[in-house]
């Protein structure tokens, strides 16, 4: 059973929606488990030679970015699922309406 889940919250909207939407893809996540049986959800490490960019541009304080020289700043990816969306629209698609089962996640 998935034991963490963690979400990064809108920059320009209320916290509460990604929150919401956060949770409710979590539960739909364990609905499926459930149903299917499985007891382990894994998300795939991403390929390492893939290009990335930084998680957040727009955090501008001395810490971020004192972290982002070091290299201890998150990154993304550039496509889905390895990307961040600032946009709840697109957020409720992918997170309420594609399929748990959408071929990244790894069930057994």
């Amino acid at each position: 059973m998935p034991n963490f889940a963690f979400t990064f919250l809108y920059y320009n909207q209320p916290a509460t929606l990604k929150v919401e939407l956060t949770l409710d893809y979590v539960m739909r996540l364990l609905a499926h488990m459930r149903r299917a049986g499985h007891r382990v959800c894994r998300v795939p490490v991403p390929d390492r030679s893939e290009p990335r960019q930084v998680l957040v541009e727009f955090l501008s304080s001395g810490y971020m970015q004192r972290a982002r020289a070091k290299g201890v700043w998150p990154l993304q990816g550039l496509a889905d699922p390895w990307r961040l969306h600032q946009n709840v629209f697109l957020d409720w698609w992918l997170l309420k309406r594609v399929a748990v089962d959408d071929g990244v996640l790894r069930f057994s």
